[in-house]
């Protein structure tokens, strides 16, 4: 499984691709910011090794996590790539903004500090272990 980490914080990063890790999942790549995050998933499209996960964290610099996921859901439509499921993580807990994260698709919604446990069922409930 290919997984794209969108975080804009380095140990919350490096703690969800060692999570990862640990559950199987080694083929993880990093961005830091949303408009990274864009161009690798396009990229990773184009060269037909997209990604079936993308954790993505709300609160990004230059394009943010929703906006991230908007583009994403065009990208899939416009060249036809294989839909990615979509985890998206908070540090703050926004109604309107969780609402809007699964109008766009996503399947599963996470505040931060992340109990990777309930991360590990919601991968598990999404059939991605």
């Amino acid at each position: 499984m290919r997984v794209l980490i969108v975080e804009d914080d380095y140990a919350s990063r490096i703690v969800m691709k060692k999570f990862l890790a640990e559950f199987g999942i080694q083929d993880c790549e990093l961005a830091m910011d949303g408009l990274e995050a864009v161009d690798k998933y396009l990229q990773a499209g184009i060269e037909k090794r997209p990604y079936e996960l993308l954790c993505l964290d709300i609160m990004l610099p230059r394009v943010d996590g929703l906006s991230v996921l908007r583009i994403v859901r065009e990208l899939e439509k416009e060249h036809d790539f294989p839909p990615a499921k979509a985890l998206m993580t908070t540090a703050l807990y926004d109604k309107a903004k969780i609402d809007e994260a699964f109008a766009l698709g996503c399947q599963a919604y996470a505040t931060k500090p992340l109990d990777l446990g309930k991360v590990k069922d919601v991968l598990e409930k999404l059939g991605l272990k």
